[in-house]
């Protein structure tokens, strides 16, 4: 493999990004969205550029990204766009407030990608985390009120990163769209998730779903 240093939070970098990377290395057949700034603390008291930084980051970078591959992807007939986002954005964990709505934004996006997308080559899936045993998540628990939380949480464990890679293999070449890990927590997501099937079922065979 090949790395190209890039620094998301800068909107500079990320603009022309995959037209830089495929002119280099050849055209994409997966991006993965991957990732993530997180901050733990009280939203007043944080600094103001946290908000920004937390956008760009989460949010801006992969839009812009599926924005720059995607046109490629579909002229050449194939490819697929994986997105890794967090299951806190279902239920909006105090002292995360940039990361939960940054992550809840990108979930939304990448299932409207899912609806404009269907029907056609390229595949999108998004993945909704629960806590990963990474230094991202130990960090965030040095803060008491996330500590708190976490130990009340503990039933569901933590996910091993090796895990979460095989399993989000398996999704992509079983062409699913959605993939909630770890499954206990389908539930909260689902059932957020039955006004958008409602939807999807009332504009069914109208040519705009």
């Amino acid at each position: 493999g090949a790395a190209m240093i890039t620094d998301l939070s800068e909107p500079a970098e990320v603009t022309g990004l995959i037209e830089r990377i495929e002119a280099e290395h050849g055209a994409l057949d997966v991006v993965l969205n991957n990732a993530a700034r997180c901050e733990a603390g009280g939203f007043l008291s944080a600094p103001h550029a946290d908000i920004a930084a937390h956008a760009q980051v989460n949010l801006i970078a992969p839009m812009s990204l599926v924005h720059q591959v995607v046109p490629r992807m579909l002229e050449r007939g194939r490819g697929a766009v994986v997105t890794m986002s967090s299951i806190s954005s279902e239920i909006s964990v105090r002292h995360l407030t940039n990361y939960v709505a940054s992550k809840a934004g990108l979930t939304a996006f990448m299932l409207n990608m899912h609806r404009e997308l269907r029907g056609t080559p390229v595949q999108t899936l998004l993945v909704v985390l629960g806590a990963v045993a990474t230094e991202m998540n130990d960090r965030g628990l040095e803060d008491p009120v996330i500590s708190a939380f976490a130990s009340r949480a503990g039933k569901l464990g933590y996910l091993a990163p090796e895990w979460v890679a095989a399993q989000t293999l398996d999704a992509l070449e079983r062409d699913r769209h959605t993939l909630v890990l770890p499954r206990a927590a389908w539930p909260m997501f689902g059932l957020r998730q039955l006004p958008n099937q409602l939807l999807d079922l009332a504009l069914r065979g109208a040519g705009v779903s």
